[in-house]
């Protein structure tokens, strides 16, 4: 049982394998919609690592402003991106810190997908943060 399970394990790594890839870090500035009739609006900073060909591991984390009250936060993000250059998909997630609006502790999920244009992204991101859904156009500096 344990044999099998580590020759899984060993054949996925090797198909997965790939040369090393550097470190990419993304400035990112995107706007949209929080469906409590808010705007919102955020500046990020995120580090990407390519984990095979087609597959990204990635962190962002930013600071983020409301336009109700205005409240001011910091999202806390997980990626995983899947690039068929030059498109890609994503699915991300984690805490982000909102100020001024009761608890400060929200769960944010979404799913995004955008395409790259050179050094640039352009995206959408759907998803929800506590207590509704949120609509999202990316736009981030790959450098």
């Amino acid at each position: 049982m344990r044999r099998s399970a580590f020759a899984a394990v060993a054949a996925v790594a090797v198909l997965a394998a790939t040369p090393a890839h550097a470190v990419r870090f993304e400035l990112g500035a995107g706007g949209g919609a929080w469906f409590t009739t808010t705007g919102l609006f955020d500046v990020t900073l995120g580090v990407r690592q390519h984990l095979a060909k087609h597959l990204a591991l990635g962190f962002r984390t930013g600071v983020l402003l409301t336009t109700d009250g205005p409240a001011v936060g910091t999202p806390l993000d997980l990626s995983f991106r899947v690039v068929v250059h030059p498109v890609y998909f994503e699915v991300l997630g984690g805490p982000t810190f909102i100020f001024n609006q009761g608890s400060p502790l929200r769960g944010h999920v979404a799913f995004g997908f955008g395409g790259y244009l050179g050094p640039v992204t352009l995206g959408v991101e759907v998803g929800y943060l506590t207590p509704t859904a949120v609509v999202m156009l990316q736009l981030a500096y790959v450098f």
